[in-house]
């Protein structure tokens, strides 16, 4: 556990829209110290916290120049060049964390709460106090996820995010808990951890080459863990109780309508009654559920395809 003691009561950094850290040059009259990105304490290789630094300035020189006061990112490469904070690459196209830019002042960032308490603990560029946990509001994006650490920093945590039910009435919390019973539970974490995302991202991160680890292939990565759900109950697991297969088909035919259900919002207007009614009534899916997959689909865009997009393209 980092000690906190011995961390800065204040971060300074230039401030202004100018100055040196606005100055992208190396100082290119010496040779390069070492070839390679990995940091070591006898030289200077990659000065991560000038790169720091010197995005932050651009911004706020951008900004300065703008007539606007502030500015709230919500794409994950605009809230990364703020912040300098990455949380995986599932959540690219998904709009649940965010950042603001006021003026001079230092970057805030709302983000999922196990991530929040992660950039306190390993993001020191930025006040403690600015990373917080997202707005309620955005609960429903994912009812669980994973944060995988990024191939860049391996070697750091992963997170288990799971959506907690204090907001919900006791009727909706009912009809949650009924979606995600005992069986489907299990099932849930065979896709979100072993040997779905967990084990996928982190042997991702091992690729000899950066480029396919960085930009990685989101319809492979849930392709993957929906292709571990069926391949863990072929080979036993679950004991081939009926109740189990029940579930999975359940749970896959809710693959195929997150594809339906992304297709027509985006491009047919499908109202929200339509979908719910074609969730509960042809996907059997639970009141909240639907609801909150509603939700989810009115706030992002392409990702819901990539469940069935991945599985038909590893299965064919």
């Amino acid at each position: 556990m980092p000690d906190h003691s011995r961390e800065p009561k204040e971060i300074k950094r230039d401030k202004v829209a100018s100055g040196e850290a606005l100055k992208p040059g190396y100082n290119w009259s010496r040779q390069i110290p070492a070839h390679g990105h990995s940091a070591v304490d006898f030289e200077e290789r990659v000065n991560f916290r000038r790169l720091h630094d010197y995005r932050l300035a651009r911004a706020r020189q951008a900004l300065a120049g703008s007539q606007l006061g502030s500015v709230l990112c919500f794409d994950n490469n605009n809230i990364r060049y703020l912040t300098s904070t990455v949380i995986g690459e599932w959540s690219r196209d998904k709009m649940c964390r965010f950042a603001l830019l006021t003026g001079n002042g230092e970057p805030w960032l709302w983000d999922f709460g196990s991530a929040a308490v992660h950039h306190r603990l390993y993001s020191p560029w930025l006040p403690r106090d600015h990373c917080l946990a997202g707005m309620v509001g955005l609960r429903g994006i994912a009812g669980a996820s994973i944060s995988a650490p990024g191939p860049l920093n391996p070697t750091a945590n992963t997170y288990y995010n799971v959506s907690p039910l204090d907001d919900m009435s006791p009727e909706a919390a009912e009809s949650f808990l009924r979606e995600y019973n005992d069986w489907t539970l299990q099932i849930l974490n065979i896709h979100e951890a072993i040997p779905g995302h967990y084990t996928q991202l982190m042997h991702a991160n091992k690729s000899p080459s950066l480029v396919p680890a960085v930009f990685a292939n989101g319809s492979m990565i849930e392709g993957w863990a929906v292709y571990g759900e069926k391949m863990m109950l072929d080979a036993g697991y679950g004991g081939g109780e009926p109740e189990m297969w029940l579930m999975w088909m359940k749970w896959n035919l809710r693959s195929v309508l997150n594809t339906i259900l992304d297709y027509e919002i985006q491009t047919m207007n499908l109202s929200r009654e339509d979908a719910i009614r074609m969730m509960t009534r042809e996907a059997f899916q639970e009141d909240t559920e639907a609801t909150e997959k509603w939700r989810r689909a009115s706030l992002t865009q392409v990702q819901l395809t990539s469940y069935f997009n991945g599985y038909t393209e590893i299965t064919r």
